[in-house]
């Protein structure tokens, strides 16, 4: 996936936050998630328009993590969330 690829959450899924962790449930699944730490950290982030790039920078500020680590692991993340339509691609 691209670095300038840029996201934004979808206006889906139901979520709320429960004792630190999001949970939420896709309807047109029926599929629930739930995301705590890092995945959590991500799905607040994107509340706003993110690229790649922008995730990786603040998350490796935020958290004791190499950007080669933090990019493979948010790119498979966030591709996880896009297969499970919790997160669109933005044109803005």
């Amino acid at each position: 996936m691209e670095t300038d690829a840029t996201f934004i959450r979808s206006d889906s899924p139901l979520t709320a936050e429960v004792d630190g962790e999001v949970v939420m449930l896709e309807p047109a699944t029926s599929i629930y998630f739930g995301l705590e730490g890092v995945g959590g950290r991500i799905w607040e982030l994107c509340a706003e328009p993110q690229s790649l790039r922008s995730l990786v920078a603040t998350l490796t500020d935020e958290f004791e993590v190499d950007e080669a680590t933090c990019s493979a692991e948010v790119g498979s993340f966030v591709d996880a969330l896009v297969d499970a339509n919790l997160l669109v691609p933005h044109a803005g």
